[in-house]
């Protein structure tokens, strides 16, 4: 699947407060991804610094 296909699906899973299979999926997109400098690899980044902190919460 490419990397593109891992962000849609992690955002979808981000908008349904499905916050471990998004945070999954935000990880597969950064492996995958090889451009850096886009602005998905910042949100998913950003994304997944949050996600981390919220799962560690609970």
């Amino acid at each position: 699947m490419p990397a593109g296909s891992w962000f849609i699906r992690a955002t979808c899973y981000d908008k349904l407060g499905q916050v471990v299979p998004a945070l999954d999926a935000y990880k597969k997109f950064l492996e995958l991804n090889t451009d850096q400098n886009n602005d998905m690899y910042f949100e998913a980044s950003a994304r997944v610094r949050v996600l981390s902190r919220e799962t560690k919460k609970r």
